[in-house]
């Protein structure tokens, strides 16, 4: 697993423009407390019957999912999970209260998501970089393990990209 020092080093490496700086120290937030607010949208309270009403509110999808982000994050070192577990009880408490205000968390939550990511490739159209890290191309060591290959030269980059190989197979079939 990387360390957080990789994880740093990537992001800063792959954020050099001041705008899209900008752009993601607004948008990561957002995106994170509204993909909450999309999990705590699907209740698991019907699951556990016998939960009372004071505990079917932290039912939900969540909070589920939390639990293993949490654990990555204690991997990371004690400062990674003390922020990850800050920004969790955040969103908990952000989707505690757009409920308690009687207001459409599911909708809420998935506008602010698209809006948010919309502007995140914006930002990343303006540093030059085709893709978000989380959509971006997965390192030939991250390929070659998945295929169960030794990840040699053999294997360029250019390959890895779905569309060459689909426009290559259209080259070939249009000359054959």
């Amino acid at each position: 697993m990387r360390s957080r020092q990789e994880f740093i080093n990537d992001y800063q490496r792959s954020h050099l423009h001041p705008l899209n700086q900008w752009i993601h120290i607004f948008c990561v937030p957002l995106i994170f407390v509204s993909s909450a607010g999309l999990m705590w949208s699907v209740s698991l309270a019907r699951f556990f019957p016998e939960a009372g009403p004071a505990l079917a509110p932290w039912l939900n999808l969540a909070v589920l999912v939390s639990l293993p982000i949490l654990f990555f994050y204690a991997r990371l070192g004690l400062s990674s999970f003390v922020s990850g577990l800050a920004w969790t009880l955040v969103s908990a408490a952000v989707c505690l209260a757009i409920q308690g205000a009687g207001w459409p968390l599911a909708w809420i939550s998935g506008a602010t998501w698209v809006l948010a990511w919309a502007v995140q490739f914006y930002g990343h159209e303006v540093e030059g970089a085709r893709r978000p890290i989380p959509v971006a191309r997965p390192s030939r060591r991250r390929v070659s393990k998945r295929l169960g290959t030794s990840g040699s030269a053999s294997v360029s980059r250019r390959s890895m990209r779905p569309c060459d190989s689909f426009s290559h197979a259209r080259r070939r079939a249009a000359s054959g």
